[in-house]
């Protein structure tokens, strides 16, 4: 991972956006900070509050991030049923 991308950059982001609306602002920041598209930036997000070390550098952050996760998992239609 870049400097950038390290999970505590990634949690300390979205701790910035954790109230904030997401009306276009979000999505030019995280082109600009990470250099990707919001896809692949929710994506690598998702990807790390799994990790050790995004528990050890923001344990509430990933909570409240895999929570967010899971409920929106939730709320998805099941496929195939």
């Amino acid at each position: 991972m870049s400097g950038g991308d390290r999970p505590a950059d990634l949690l300390a982001f979205e701790a910035e956006w954790l109230n904030r609306p997401h009306d276009g602002r979000y999505e030019r920041d995280v082109r600009e900070r990470f250099g990707t598209s919001v896809t692949r930036h929710l994506q690598r997000v998702n990807a790390i509050i799994n990790t050790a070390g995004a528990n050890e550098a923001d344990p509430v952050m990933c909570r409240i991030l895999r929570e967010r996760r899971d409920a929106k998992m939730r709320q998805r239609p099941t496929r195939g049923a």
